[in-house]
Formats: structure tokens, C-alpha cells, sequence
């Protein structure tokens, strides 16, 4: 994915002015152990499609943002591919912890990072490498998922 086209959000592109305070906090947690659900022992969380349950260890808690938007990805060329994204770029201080965590994700034997939203995981992607520069962009939400998701967090 080459980019993204912004279709709506919040933020500010001043890194120096306030921050977005989110409605709903975000919560970043590594996975530790994935078991098969949809039923989840006390101390697992339903994962987002309800097939597995996930234990969580390290987290991050997000309770502003730079930016927070919805945005259709861009392909090499420059040409729209059709696909919904997320993009979320955090403060200084949480894209450090940020970072932390998806390096541990990325060295653990799950490689995989929870994001969750009052409570609920939400999205579980899988880790390949430590995500550094303090921006994320979220892919595999349908258009309405995603609106849906930035539009809770405002």
C-alpha cells in the first residue's frame, strides 16, 4: 500500500497544537496465547470475528491522538484501489510505547497485537516487524466498519 485518500476525520497536522481526545480510548495489547472460542475463559477476550479467544499481556492505552481518519487506500501509481483504511497517527509518547510493543509482538511466538475499544478486540493483525514513525494505517474493515470505528472513537 502506497498511501492513502482522506475521506473524514479529526486531528490537526500542527504536531505542536492539542491533541484529539477520543470518546472511547483505544487500547493496544499483545496477544500471548490464542485459544478457540466462541466461548473465552475468565481472563481472554473474544477475539473481533468471535471464533477465538485471545490472553493479553503488555498494553498500550490511548486516550488522544495526533489524527484519527478514514481514508481509501492508494496503490504505487497513485490510483484509489477501493480498499477502506484507518489511519491513526499517535503522540510522541504513545508512538514510543507503540513501537515497544509491536517489537514485542514482532519477537513473540503470536506476532500479534489486540487492538480493543471498550473493552471489545476490535481488530487482531498479526506483527511482522516493529511499527516505528508513529503512524498506523488499519486495513481489512469494510467501509461501514471503519467509518464506524472512527466515528465511536470521536
Amino acid at each position: 500500500m502506497a498511501g492513502a485518500v482522506v475521506l473524514g476525520g479529526c486531528g490537526t497536522s500542527d504536531p505542536g497544537s492539542d491533541a484529539v481526545t477520543l470518546a472511547a480510548p483505544f487500547v493496544f495489547a499483545l496477544v500471548d496465547e490464542v485459544r478457540d472460542g466462541p466461548d473465552c475463559d475468565d481472563g481472554y477476550h473474544r477475539g473481533p470475528d468471535g471464533t477465538e479467544c485471545l490472553a493479553l499481556t503488555e498494553q498500550v492505552d490511548v486516550q488522544a491522538l495526533q489524527r484519527l481518519e478514514l481514508g481509501e487506500s492508494v496503490d504505487g501509481d497513485g490510483e484509489t484501489t477501493g480498499e477502506t483504511v484507518v489511519q491513526i497517527e499517535f503522540l510522541p509518547d504513545e508512538a514510543e510505547e507503540f513501537a515497544a510493543l509491536t517489537e514485542a509482538a514482532s519477537a513473540s511466538g503470536q506476532g500479534r497485537i489486540a487492538l480493543l475499544v471498550d473493552g471489545a478486540v476490535v481488530s487482531a493483525p498479526v506483527v511482522a516487524e516493529s511499527i516505528t514513525g508513529g503512524a498506523v494505517t488499519i486495513s481489512g474493515w469494510n467501509e461501514s466498519e471503519a467509518r464506524a470505528f472512527v466515528e465511536r472513537a470521536n
